[in-house]
């Protein structure tokens, strides 16, 4: 698997984990500091690196190598020496710091590599007119640039984004929709601060989505098609068992967009789009939302396979007509000087008799269409769930369901695995991160929501159904027949686990007393399990507690709070406040579990998102912890349900407040935001290949074997490339030698 691959595996929109809770995040405090000052400067010249002489007190050289680290200064580090390598307690520090400096400088050389080979492949695939390659190995070397900001502006990288913004431009006019929207979904996330390709990417998003809900046979050949014409990546082919899978020969079945309609009426328009007007957590014009509603509605003349679901496209005159009156109504409602509720209704009701004037779609389609298209020009999660929607998530919650174990997204509109979790139905079949589901018992994935893929792939534990996978390298539709289980996950686990036993091992470091916690989630019984693992490491006499908090998706704000409640005496943990959402303080209630001299580093990266976010964010600007790694996701938001329409059978979700934190920066990313979520203090990269070797990692030390255990292909796999590849988790490193330093100034 090449590097831009991998890349273009991370852009997520929205992830789910079937038959699974969420996640949550932990830190303490930190004491850096001191007047010891670095001897002298690194000068690189032709005669080599000149060595640092330092003071031959460990604590206070143990502080000056801490400040380095800090801020990432390797080559200084590998110069820097003590006067007296051999003293009392010396002698350990300069080992740590060799070995990590050596480390560190390894990986970056690699970095170097990785990204030198990346952009000359980038460029040479442009040259050579092939968009699609290129602009994966530019993302591949975006990746691992050490300068975002400038690698943007590179001359190559501004002609290869040309370059390749026009091909997306003209797949578009070609009706080679999918091709386009995987070009600008490249180019929208290389430019996602300025959203220089923003709009772009959203009409080929909205297009997408129309095509995939209303005419999911034909969307489904165009997706055969393109899956047929892309290059197979040999590399990334492994067949789930010793036979391969069978090819699915029958053609799938395709949901009734129709049944999808029932109850929806225009009311619920009306209700939603006051709802969001009066209470989103900013001031929301009518205007947005109308214009937002109208960008989809005009699609569908410009859609020709959209007239086999709906026969009047197919007329020229009357889908001129259509568009000319919809460009009029736009026209209106920019110009406008301000827009009230009665002329907001106003102008929907010029809609749908430009519609049923012209090309007579059914009318709950264009309130669907209109509702959702307004609501996303707020932010993904302000929703509505339709009556047919709201029926189905009562059935969700009426009983118990089992899953079979995999982490789905929906990347350009499909349902992607992102990971299988050990031990799991998924797992054990062969299920491999990439693989796209097709069908759910025979049932097309296309033109369905994410939360729908969820709901028929959850069942009743015991029962089966059954997958369609496409995976690069299989010519065909691989089934897999997966039997559901209740999927319970351990949220609480250590470095690694105890030899022959199911038991974590907690304790990273034995000689410094160093402990390892990683949380995967915020689970309801979350807190319960870390404060277990806590008072293990306390009677076990603990000097320093690293927390890892990565690819952690947030959960439970209560679990939360609890786990905060064990580090923190006093202070004002978080804020909540919006437009008409009254401002609440959640307060430490004191008495915490770990004592204050007990510090603690909290490992984050940019997946660590939502309660994560809440509580590393907190326990940083209360002093209670250090943190390593990588900027946090950036979602901090307070939703709440309310109903819609007449008899309230539709439910809207809407964002009513932000997160703040303590020093009362918010935590949700915001559109042209250059600050969100939680920044470390020690910023430290980490490449697409040393994410999938930690995945491997901890995929293999879940693994638990049993007797006359013997590993499937997909296992074999894990145990492979953990065994064959040099793994080197850097920000892990990283905080493990923070740690010692620390410990090393106190002791």
């Amino acid at each position: 698997m090449d590097d831009s691959h991998l890349i273009r595996k991370m852009l997520v929109s929205s992830s789910i984990l079937i038959g699974l809770g969420i996640v949550s995040i932990i830190l303490l405090s930190w004491r850096l500091g001191g007047n010891s000052v670095c001897a002298g400067t690194v000068a690189d010249n032709a005669a080599g690196v000149v060595n640092l002489l330092s003071t031959s007190a460990p604590a206070a050289y143990a502080e000056q190598v801490s400040r380095l680290v800090r801020k990432q200064k390797i080559h200084t580090l590998l110069a820097l020496r003590p006067s007296d390598p051999s003293a009392p307690g010396m002698a350990q520090i300069y080992q740590w710091q060799k070995t990590y400096a050596q480390r560190m400088l390894a990986i970056a050389n690699k970095t170097h590599h990785q990204y030198v080979q990346q952009s000359e492949l980038a460029q040479k695939s442009a040259k050579a007119g092939k968009d699609l390659p290129a602009i994966g190995h530019l993302l591949a070397a975006y990746a691992v640039s050490p300068h975002k900001t400038a690698f943007r502006h590179l001359p190559w990288v501004e002609k290869i984004t040309r370059q390749v913004a026009a091909r997306a431009a003209v797949y578009d006019h070609q009706g080679r929709w999918l091709e386009s929207l995987e070009l600008y979904a490249d180019l929208h996330h290389l430019f996602k601060i300025s959203m220089r390709y923003d709009k772009r990417y959203k009409r080929m998003v909205r297009i997408t989505t129309l095509l995939g809900r209303y005419t999911p046979k034909q969307f489904f050949s165009m997706q055969s098609k393109l899956f047929k014409q892309s290059k197979i990546n040999k590399n990334n082919t492994v067949v789930p068992n010793k036979k391969p899978a069978p090819t699915f020969q029958t053609p799938p079945t395709f949901s009734n967009w129709r049944n999808r309609l029932t109850g929806i009426s225009q009311v619920m328009l009306i209700n939603a789009f006051q709802r969001a007007h009066d209470a989103w957590v900013l001031p929301v014009p009518y205007r947005k939302l109308l214009v937002g509603g109208l960008r989809t509605i005009e699609l569908f003349p410009e859609l020709p396979p959209l007239s086999h679901a709906f026969p009047l496209l197919a007329n020229a005159k009357k889908c001129r007509q259509f568009s000319q009156d919809l460009a009029h109504i736009m026209q209106q409602v920019k110009t406008a000087k301000s827009i009230d509720t009665a002329q907001m209704i106003g102008y929907w009701q010029e809609v749908a008799q430009a519609n049923k004037n012209t090309v007579q779609l059914p009318k709950r389609v264009v309130i669907r269409e209109f509702t959702d298209s307004g609501l996303a020009t707020l932010d993904p999660y302000t929703v509505v769930f339709w009556p047919k929607e709201v029926k189905e998530f009562d059935k969700e919650i009426s009983g118990v369901f089992g899953g079979v174990g995999i982490q789905i997204q929906m990347t350009n509109a499909a349902p992607r695995v992102v990971s299988p979790l050990v031990g799991t139905p998924a797992f054990r079949a062969g299920i491999e991160a990439g693989d796209v589901i097709v069908t759910i018992n025979g049932q097309s994935t296309t033109g369905i929501t994410i939360n729908q893929v969820v709901q028929r792939i959850t069942g009743k534990p015991g029962t089966y159904v059954t997958l369609g996978i496409r995976r690069k390298g299989h010519p065909g539709i691989m089934v897999f027949r997966l039997k559901r289980q209740e999927i319970r996950v351990n949220s609480i686990k250590g470095i690694r686990r105890k030899h022959g036993s199911t038991k974590w091992r907690f304790m990273i470091d034995r000689r410094d007393h160093i402990g390892y916690i990683r949380v995967t989630q915020f689970q309801l019984d979350t807190a319960q399990e870390f404060q277990k693992a806590i008072q293990h490491l306390l009677r076990h006499h603990v000097h320093g507690l690293i927390l890892d908090l990565r690819f952690n998706p947030g959960g439970y704000l209560e679990t939360a709070m609890k786990m905060c409640n064990m580090f923190l005496s006093h202070g004002t943990i978080l804020s909540t406040k919006g437009r008409v959402w009254p401002r609440h303080d959640y307060e430490a209630q004191g008495d915490p579990l770990v004592p204050p001299n007990i510090p603690v580093i909290l490992l984050v990266n940019q997946d660590s998102a939502s309660a994560s976010e809440i509580f590393s964010g907190s326990m940083h600007d209360l002093k209670r912890a250090l943190l390593v790694g990588h900027r946090t996701f950036g979602k901090g938001c307070v939703q709440t349900m309310h109903p819609v329409g007449t008899k309230g059978n539709a439910l809207m979700k809407i964002t009513m407040a932000y997160y703040y934190l303590p020093n009362g920066e918010c935590i949700q990313r915001l559109d042209h935001a250059r600050i969100w979520g939680v920044q470390p203090d020690v910023h430290v990269p980490f490449s697409p290949l040393q994410m999938r070797q930690l995945e491997a990692t901890w995929q293999y030390n879940d693994i638990i074997p049993a007797p006359g255990y013997k590993p499937s292909p997909a296992t074999q796999k894990v145990i492979k490339m953990v065994t064959n590849e040099k793994a080197y988790d850097t920000q892990l490193d990283t905080a493990l030698m923070m740690m010692r330093l620390q410990l090393a100034q106190t002791n």
